[in-house]
């Protein structure tokens, strides 16, 4: 018996992850058109950019380091761990990133940054680390709920790049993502259960 779109997925997917890939679009224009206030990282001479995470908070910083490399002209540093690098100062860009908010590492991270001299943003949901945010009058991007963490990959990584981008850090971008956005959602209508019965 041959089966159709929507019958793979019912058997094959009970996560339903078929319909999270073919909406990824959407994580990406939310990032991208996301509002957030950096006001207080304008006019800072980064020397460093720091990105702790773990899971799709770091790969999401991992490919941003491989594909932007050559144009991020000074060091991009991933941290996986629960301590930091010695030499973040107060001309270090930290991004603490955890979709859930809460991830033991990150929040620990963020707790002992604190303590350092150096220029911490957030990105997340919600959780801990928007509790911890709010409460030092740190700059935190609010992404978009819902999702499982290890499918929120369009949203870490494009709020990553957003905000490299309005930093300053790295050259705009807007008409390539423009373009990202539009051939994503094309190819998730083509491969979509309703043309794919």
């Amino acid at each position: 018996m041959n089966m159709n779109i929507s019958q793979y997925v019912a058997k094959y997917d009970p996560q339903n992850q078929f319909d999270t890939l073919i909406n990824s679009y959407k994580q990406i224009e939310f990032a991208w058109n996301n509002k957030f206030d950096l006001s207080s990282l304008k006019n800072i001479n980064f020397h460093s950019i720091v990105v702790s995470g773990l899971g799709g908070s770091a790969i999401s910083a991992d490919l941003i380091k491989n594909f932007l490399g050559n144009e991020i002209n000074i060091p991009f540093i991933v941290n996986r761990n629960y301590s930091l690098p010695s030499f973040l100062d107060r001309n270090t860009l930290l991004v603490i990133s955890s979709y859930s908010g809460n991830t033991e590492e990150t929040v620990e991270v963020l707790q002992k940054a604190l303590k350092i001299n150096c220029n911490i943003i957030c990105i997340s949901t919600g959780g801990k680390v928007e509790e911890i945010a709010n409460e030092n009058d740190l700059p935190l991007i609010k992404v978009l709920p819902g999702l499982q963490p290890r499918y929120a990959l369009g949203l870490s990584l494009f709020s990553l790049l957003k905000l490299l981008q309005e930093l300053n850090l790295i050259q705009n971008n807007d008409s390539i993502v423009k373009e990202i956005i539009s051939l994503w959602k094309d190819k998730g209508q083509e491969y979509s259960k309703e043309n794919n019965p």
